[in-house]
């Protein structure tokens, strides 16, 4: 998750909705997506941790795989391995390029 974030933080994706019994479809920027997993994640397993559920050491994992996914990413693309054109969380974040 961490390098499809990375790469490609604007595309949409569709996510399958349940509002009380209706079921839609969404489409969604994966920014959001991927971060709102992360941030469930982090949550889930800092309340396990702090409440002493035993066996959750799936959501730590999950945080660790997107960190390392978003460290690769930033390596590969610094090291000219994946072609790049323009359109990373880095340009998203960091704004218009002007000369």
């Amino acid at each position: 998750m961490g390098m499809y974030l990375y790469f490609f933080p604007r595309n949409r994706v569709q996510v399958f909705c349940l509002l009380f019994i209706f079921p839609m479809w969404l489409e969604i920027r994966a920014l959001w997506v991927i971060g709102f997993s992360f941030v469930l994640d982090l949550l889930y397993a800092r309340n396990q941790t702090r409440f002493g559920v035993e066996g959750g050491i799936g959501h730590l994992a999950h945080t660790g795989g997107f960190g390392a996914g978003v460290i690769l990413a930033i390596a590969y693309s610094a090291l000219d391995l994946v072609r790049n054109y323009g359109d990373t969380l880095r340009d998203l974040l960091s704004g218009p390029n002007e000369p």
